[in-house]
């Protein structure tokens, strides 16, 4: 579902509360950056950024990719299920929020579910790049 608002002048809307159905999730998002598509998802959906149902490396690698300080600033459209406190700043507290619920450990980088010599040869591998 597509909402529009009219705002006017303003550069951003201070709080938005967004309900799901039937006593579904409540979620606050602050600070909303105006004139820009956001797409809003509920709790369950933060941080599973291709939709399997699973939080894990393909999140990750969303984050670093998202700043040299792993994934640190503000939301752009297509990264908002990385704003785990719906503040529209990427931080140290969303990137908390991501290994508490993640399916793999930090470090993990080849998502065999401990960190070994498999994970240091991925990181090796990509080193530079």
């Amino acid at each position: 579902m597509t909402l529009h608002f009219g705002l006017g002048s303003h550069a951003f809307v201070s709080s938005i509360e967004v309900r799901w159905p039937a006593g579904g999730p409540v979620r606050t998002l602050t600070n909303v950056p105006i004139r820009t598509a956001w797409t809003v998802y509920p709790p369950s959906r933060l941080g599973d950024v291709d939709g399997d149902g699973v939080v894990g490396l393909a999140g990750w690698t969303q984050f670093a990719a998202y700043g040299a300080a792993y994934g640190t600033g503000t939301v752009t459209p297509g990264r908002e299920m990385l704003d785990f406190d719906g503040n529209f700043s990427i931080d140290a507290a969303d990137i908390a929020a991501f290994w508490s619920r993640a399916s793999v450990r930090s470090g993990d980088r080849d998502g065999g579910g401990a960190v070994g010599a498999a994970d240091l040869a991925v990181l090796l591998s990509a080193w530079g790049a």
